[in-house]
Formats: C-alpha cells, structure tokens, sequence
C-alpha cells in the first residue's frame, strides 16, 4: 500500500514520440513495443501518389527505384511504381517487386507518366522506415 511506483511501463520514456496503430475493428496498439496487441504483427503499406518532380508537363520513364530503408537485415519489403497522365487520374502500377533490406541495392521497375507514383508494403514483416528514395527517371517528351 505505500508504494506509489509504476509497475508494468513500458521501457520507453513519457515524452519520447510513439507510432499508434488501429486495425480495422478499431483495436489500437504501440507500435514496435514487442507487444501483441493484435495478436499478430501488422501488415503496412506507405504510398506516394502524383509526383511531378518538378517538371509536370513533361512524361517521364521511371527505371527503377533506390531505396533507402531502416530495418532489420533480410526483411522483405515490396515496392511498386505508378503512372498517370494527369494529377486526379489513379496511377497505372506495376507488378510488385520484392526489396531485401541488407542485399539489394535498387528494385527495377517500370511505370510512365507525368506523375508518378510509389508504393512500398509488406506483409507482418517486422517495423521498418522508408528514410529516402532515389529514382531512376529518364524525362521524355510533352505528349
């Protein structure tokens, strides 16, 4: 009764910044925790859609992608590339392309357009972080 200690906290301190997830049955839960809130590990899919890169009325040729991500040597992330013709259009992709964190050094793929667009997921792979991309873009014409 006279100890007014916390027991059971999580190692992380209060004011450090925490990523939260929900599932479709609006479960929530801390990501990487090492808790088993969804009695699973979570699937996640980031993605970046209407890129001009700076020069939207040119069509551009993506030739392949350069990623730069944190995580785990040997997790398995899968990327895919889209393009459109113009900025409300949805993004024609392309087939997913499997990245390994600690081996490859570029995901080749093709996608066309004025924008383009990024789509990097896995499927319970453990936490991961995009930090940066590098693109193989090759401009084209104006039609």
């Amino acid at each position: 009764d006279q100890d007014a200690t916390t027991w059971s906290e999580n190692e992380y301190t209060q004011g450090e910044g925490r990523l939260m997830l929900c599932d479709v049955s609006s479960r929530m839960g801390l990501a990487d925790t090492g808790s088993s809130d969804f009695t699973s590990t979570a699937s996640a899919v980031l993605e970046r859609v209407g890129m001009g890169l700076e020069i939207p009325e040119r069509v551009k040729l993506l030739r392949g992608v350069y990623p730069h991500i944190d995580a785990t040597a040997g997790t398995v992330v899968q990327v895919e590339a889209g393009g459109a013709m113009t900025v409300n259009e949805a993004p024609v992709w392309s087939a997913p392309v499997n990245f390994t964190v600690g081996v490859d050094q570029k995901a080749d793929l093709f996608a066309v357009g004025r924008y383009l667009s990024l789509r990097f997921s896995t499927s319970g792979a453990p936490i991961w972080r995009v930090r940066s991309v590098d693109l193989d873009v090759v401009p084209q014409g104006t039609f």
